[in-house]
């Protein structure tokens, strides 16, 4: 059920679209997404499986400049899935991510 929630609900909820009210709706979608991770209401097989539509979100969310709360509540959601999927994510979706995890917390 977390799975169909996460993918059908919450991840297009936070693609990007201009404007002020998108940027709730997005903050909204990325807590709800650390809450059912933390809570872990969603099986590391399911999560897995989101990661390849969580990616380009996730990169959008954390270079949205107008947008700090977001930026911030989408490191607390990558660290979630790094943390949740360490044995199992591979290399290559951890060297995509991290520059822009590295960016953000560059920042001063």
């Amino acid at each position: 059920m977390s799975f169909r929630i996460m993918t059908k609900i919450l991840i297009p909820c936070a693609v990007w679209k201009a404007g002020k009210p998108y940027i709730k709706i997005r903050k909204a979608s990325v807590i709800c997404m650390i809450k059912i991770i933390q809570s872990k209401l969603i099986s590391e097989e399911s999560l897995f499986q989101c990661v390849s539509d969580l990616k380009p979100m996730l990169k959008t969310c954390l270079n949205d400049d107008w947008a700090p709360d977001l930026r911030h509540h989408s490191c607390v959601l990558l660290e979630a899935v790094f943390t949740t999927l360490k044995e199992i994510l591979p290399d290559l979706d951890l060297k995509d991510l991290y520059p822009h995890l590295l960016e953000r917390l560059d920042d001063s």
